[in-house]
């Protein structure tokens, strides 16, 4: 463990803390980074996937610049995120007016349609970040998993190929038929150039939690039993196996959430909500859906207001979104909130 690394908790609790009582009171920091949803339209059919769920439509190249000169002036960069972003045929025009507004961007793909044309267009923007990617197992279930007998192949060149020109990051869903395979996939995308690979327990809900959490709409997968089939002794020990891996790597690996490593206990029971004080790092970065409502979250899908004819400073400060943070943290967020990848317990 990092020698720094209790000090370091224990500063972001008091940070955390601070900003919970501050947001409660109505006052909430000015967003710095924003994360569209471009597009809800994919070429997979993942299996845990859950954001094509009520939403059709998406904005057109006009209203997406509109949306974008709506955003708070304080917001530097933007996080591209979908659906697939690539199946949108006008990508390159939407990164064209980010780069023209100095805006840097980070885009999240599944990498099938990033081919070595795409690459070559998408190399050439200063403004890029860098580019994640997702694996969640090795061929065959990655491609059972990912419903397309070709995912694999394509996005393990497009993973290489993109390290050549960006930061990449790479991301697996732990899901009970990977779990096994979860080191195997390290040690090959280790090879890749990659720069940080993330673990995140997959993200599901029950029908009572749903209908306890009372707000609509929500975004959820349903799994009745409510459990994983993995302990959080056995997630602990694949943590410490893929660290030790790393080190000898140089390449950062994450937990997501990081209570699920650092309260493994409570998160995999289940219980973590009823032990641990809760805090949201949604609410501190606002997200905007395909059809360009603000919204809270990629689960909470409540819409406050639209970028197309409303300015985000108006809607991120405005009445409605400020009463539901406040019911949100006085009720130490809401039960389909207990598995989230962006879970921090203060």
């Amino acid at each position: 463990m990092d020698l720094y690394e209790p000090f370091n908790r224990y500063r972001w609790k008091r940070h955390f803390n601070a900003l919970k009582k501050d947001i409660i009171r109505g006052m909430i920091p000015n967003p710095r980074r924003a994360t569209i949803e471009l597009t809800m339209r994919c070429n997979l059919s993942c299996q845990m996937c859950f954001r094509d769920q009520g939403q059709k439509g998406e904005l057109t190249l006009e209203e997406f610049k509109t949306a974008v000169d709506n955003l708070s002036p304080g917001i530097r960069q933007i996080n591209l995120i979908g659906g697939e972003v690539f199946l949108r045929s006008d990508l390159f025009e939407i990164l064209d007016y980010l780069r023209d507004r100095n805006l840097r961007v980070r885009i999240q793909t599944n990498g099938t349609l990033l081919d070595t044309q795409r690459l070559q267009k998408l190399s050439v923007y200063w403004n890029v970040s860098g580019v994640g990617f997702s694996i969640d197992g090795p061929p065959e279930l990655h491609n059972k998993i990912r419903g397309s007998n070709s995912a694999y192949e394509k996005t393990i060149a497009a993973i290489k190929n993109t390290a050549q020109f960006f930061s990449v990051s790479v991301n697996t869903v732990l899901l009970d038929e990977n779990f096994a395979s979860i080191e195997e996939v390290f040690k090959t995308l280790s090879e890749l150039g990659i720069s940080e690979y993330r673990v995140e327990p997959e993200m599901f809900a029950t029908t009572d939690e749903v209908r306890e959490s009372g707000v609509e709409p929500i975004a959820a997968n349903i799994k009745e039993q409510g459990r994983y089939s993995f302990s959080a002794e056995e997630l602990r020990e694949l943590k410490t196996r893929l660290d030790k891996l790393a080190a000898e790597r140089g390449i950062k690996v994450v937990i997501a959430p990081r209570v699920a490593e650092i309260d493994a206990g409570d998160f995999i029971a289940g219980t973590v909500r009823e032990n641990k004080k809760l805090f949201c790092k949604h609410l501190l970065v606002p997200r905007i859906d395909a059809e360009g409502n603000l919204i809270f979250c990629h689960i909470i899908k409540k819409r406050f207001g639209n970028l197309k004819d409303t300015p985000l400073d108006e809607l991120w400060k405005g009445e409605e979104i400020t009463r539901f943070r406040r019911k949100l943290l006085t009720q130490n967020l809401l039960p389909v909130c207990k598995r989230c990848c962006r879970l921090r317990t203060i």
